[in-house]
């Protein structure tokens, strides 16, 4: 690689986010990224694997060019790595130098210091493939002319396998009404619009997989009943598992399990939805207790009644019989 000035590797608004020496989009940074074997890293399969998902975090997160400042709950549902993994990865991704931690001070001077942490491009393509290989010919490097090219223009020389391979993919059945090309722009469209940043390579990941545009509408529409079980980062949520989508996916399945705060609202609510009901029955049981007492009253003053009723005419008929006897006729 060619040597450059300072500035070369920097963004035009001065930032210290180290950027390739050529124009490459997210898509193609993810490619380079993939394209790098765990045995060149000198890291384990699963701990390159962590290491590069967390990179890609970090990029994501750097939307503006200055900085991922994500603190460890953001990151760790960005990345769904556990906290000791994270820290792993991230330690091992300082010490190759593919991630720089920079300190920034409160404005008062006073309260905790952020780190704001950036991915070092340049360290990624120095362990990666070459750029001609992992981004294509369509990077800063390619020369202007050939940019510009047009595909027919180029003097191609394809092998065998590359015939074989062009041959067979004209011989496919066309696709189904689902799996249009067209309809992936629409859906990369809704997948921005409720809010997920890196719709792009979402939808790269599932298309490569097999999904078809309807099965990444269903998760989205899967994911709109059940976002708030998520919240406050439902969208990171929708973006690993549209990530994940397959041909013939179930879009009921696959979904991580609902967040901490969500299960602790859930909880109160149905400790309230308890002493409600609890609180009613006790209500129910006073009322129907003095519907019981009053009607045991009633009962009683009508027994009462009655039986004075019945002494009364008792001694009337005894006075009646006394009279007889002592003035007989």
């Amino acid at each position: 690689m060619p040597h450059h000035s300072k500035s070369r590797w920097r963004r035009a608004n001065g930032s210290d986010q180290y950027m390739l020496a050529f124009d490459a989009s997210r898509a193609e940074r993810y490619a380079l990224l993939d394209a790098i074997d765990h045995s060149r890293t000198g890291l384990s399969r699963v701990r390159w694997r962590n290491v590069r998902t967390l990179l890609k975090a970090i990029h994501r997160l750097d939307s503006r060019g200055d900085g991922c400042f994500a603190g460890i709950a953001r990151m760790t549902a960005e990345t769904e790595l556990n906290r000791n993994s994270l820290n792993v990865a991230r330690r091992d991704a300082e010490l190759m130098g593919l991630v720089r931690v920079h300190r920034r001070a409160t404005r008062s001077g006073r309260g905790r210091d952020t780190n704001i942490l950036r991915v070092d491009w340049a360290a990624v393509a120095g362990i990666g493939l070459p750029s001609s290989e992992a981004l294509g010919p369509e990077s800063r490097n390619a020369r202007p002319e050939s940019r510009n090219a047009r595909p027919e223009s180029r003097n191609v020389i394809h092998s065998k396998d590359e015939v074989l391979s062009l041959s067979s993919e004209q011989n496919l059945p066309p696709p189904t009404p689902s799996d249009q090309p067209d309809d992936w722009p629409k859906v990369e469209e809704e997948l921005f619009r409720v809010g997920v940043d890196d719709a792009a390579g979402a939808i790269a990941a599932a298309r490569a997989a097999g999904a078809s545009p309807r099965c990444v509408r269903r998760l989205i529409a899967v994911w709109s009943l059940r976002r708030t079980e998520w919240a406050p980062y439902d969208h990171v949520r929708l973006y690993h598992r549209v990530r994940r989508a397959k041909r013939d996916d179930d879009p009921e399945l696959g979904w991580p399990p609902p967040s901490a705060d969500y299960r602790d609202a859930q909880a109160r609510q149905a400790s309230v939805v308890r002493r409600a009901a609890e609180v009613d029955r006790i209500e129910r049981r006073r009322v129907e207790n003095k519907r019981l007492r009053e009607k045991n009253a009633a009962e009683w003053r009508e027994k009462s009644t009655s039986l004075v009723d019945e002494l009364r005419a008792a001694k009337a008929t005894s006075g009646i019989e006394q009279a007889c006897d002592t003035h007989p006729p």
